[in-house]
């Protein structure tokens, strides 16, 4: 379709279908997919799959699994179904319309080892707002909030299942009072830099149910080093697990 373009996924040898003027996917995906801990044979839920990105990059790091994508967006989920049967993944990745609100209409309650997901970052009305959107709903909680996707990761994982998600620094906060309120608890925290002298920008956890120890924290991830926005080698080590070496941002 002429509003509609066909990318490749970062070094995967997938691609993904994204419309012209519309979302698309940043590093965070590649950082939450390279940190979910897929094991051989275990059911995989992408919660707000958007254009399939995490859903597909999943795909490629655990070809045993089978792999959910859930997106309420009509639009995104075709074009991640497309995408899906673009690459072949039929039989092993679905992707399902449905509402993460309202769980028990298009998933199965304990139905998942591993639940991964990148909410909107940015509560309603606060800053910048697309005018597209698709951008907009990705970005902000208009269609989902925090609350509501913890909510359904909740519903959605089997007995010992683990929960990976990333978000803003600031709002780490929300997050624990957000996983809390379900009857999960972070077990482990990574803080992820734009470059080594800045503060944390974003923070990558995994939750379990139950858990109440102090979450272990991980070693924080720096983003960029040297000139503009040059890979950090931890970085370029993330994308290469996927196939790709690149030297400067362009997710």
């Amino acid at each position: 379709m002429r509003d509609e373009e066909t990318t490749a996924l970062v070094g995967t040898g997938l691609k993904i279908i994204r419309a012209r003027r519309g979302y698309r996917h940043s590093v965070d995906a590649v950082l939450l997919a390279h940190a979910a801990d897929p094991k051989p044979g275990e059911r995989i839920l992408d919660l707000g799959a958007g254009t399939g990105a995490v859903t597909l990059l999943l795909a490629a790091k655990a070809p045993a699994c089978c792999i959910v994508g859930l997106e309420v967006q009509e639009a995104m989920a075709n074009r991640a179904g497309r995408a899906v049967r673009l690459n072949g993944c039929e039989g092993r990745v679905e992707i399902v319309t449905g509402d993460l609100r309202r769980p028990a209409s298009c998933l199965p309650r304990g139905g998942f080892d591993l639940v991964v997901s990148a909410p909107p970052y940015f509560p309603a009305g606060s800053g910048y707002l697309s005018p597209v959107r698709e951008v907009a709903a990705a970005k902000h909680e208009i269609l989902c909030t925090l609350e509501e996707v913890t909510g359904a990761a909740a519903y959605a994982l089997a007995p010992g299942g683990r929960f990976w998600l990333i978000h803003r620094a600031s709002r780490l906060t929300d997050l624990t009072a957000a996983l809390t309120a379900h009857g999960l608890g972070p077990s482990l925290l990574r803080p992820i830099h734009s470059r080594a002298e800045a503060p944390a920008t974003f923070i990558l956890a995994q939750a379990t149910r139950g858990a109440t120890s102090p979450p272990t924290p991980l070693l924080p991830l720096i983003l960029y080093s040297g000139p503009g926005r040059t890979f950090s080698p931890a970085l370029e080590a993330i994308y290469a697990a996927f196939g790709s070496q690149p030297r400067e941002a362009n997710a």
